[in-house]
């Protein structure tokens, strides 16, 4: 089975109810967790002391270690989403069916109610229809050009690594492997998404991890920075 990587900065409610999500709908999954403090949970389980200082470098230890135990594909996860009883079981399909089509897959990604509009459930694109209680289009596979890996599928292969910063950290681990060839999907799995609630949604945080990122692609990704920050040069 895939397993499942989470980091936290915190061993909270969220965390918590994320974790009883894992439990309750898939059966004994591998679970890689960074956090500040240990936990007790189910096995198999591997703890890990989170003591990066931002969100790309605490992904890139826990996924290291994944990769340093033999899986080839992992599921990152937030800490603050919940999983329903068919998301781990779609998204790890899915990423099957796009195997078996030839296609070069980055990552393969839930859609969620709190993300970017191509990725959330209440965007209802060009031509959709409303199917059921969901719009129809969610119900199919569809490629894009960039995810936030909320809960998200990648494999060893290809994989670039975050960069060290809390935002705009999955645009350019997707930017990086693009330019390899690997094209990304939203899958037909669901997540239920708090909605940045680790690094801070108030607007001193926002202001802080912006300005953290800027600084980054400015120095080392500047056509991203060109595209993101154009109206700062």
């Amino acid at each position: 089975m895939t397993p499942i990587c989470v980091c936290s900065v915190s061993n909270d409610k969220g965390l918590e109810l994320f974790l009883h999500s894992v439990r309750l709908y898939v059966p004994n999954p591998m679970v890689y967790l960074s956090s500040p403090e240990p936990i007790d949970y189910f096995t198999p389980f591997k703890w890990i002391k989170n003591e990066a200082g931002n969100f790309g470098d605490a992904f890139n230890k826990i996924m290291a270690e994944a990769f340093m135990d033999g899986h080839e594909t992992v599921i990152l996860a937030n800490d603050d989403v919940v999983l329903d009883p068919s998301t781990y079981w779609l998204l790890t399909h899915d990423r099957v069916i796009l195997r078996q089509s030839g296609a070069k897959v980055g990552f393969v990604a839930a859609r969620s109610n709190m993300t970017s509009m191509h990725q959330n459930i209440r965007n209802k694109a060009e031509k959709d229809t409303w199917n059921g209680m969901k719009w129809a289009s969610e119900d199919s596979i569809a490629q894009t050009e960039w995810v936030a890996p909320l809960f998200a599928s990648v494999d060893r292969e290809g994989w670039p690594g975050f960069p060290p910063t809390n935002f705009f950290s999955d645009n350019v681990a997707c930017w990086d492997m693009e330019q390899d060839g690997f094209k990304h999907f939203l899958s037909r799995a669901y997540i239920h998404h708090v909605g940045s609630a680790t690094i801070g949604r108030d607007a001193a945080s926002g202001a802080k991890n912006t300005m953290e990122a800027e600084d980054w692609l400015k120095m080392n990704r500047p056509l991203l920075h060109k595209r993101y920050f154009a109206g700062n040069l």
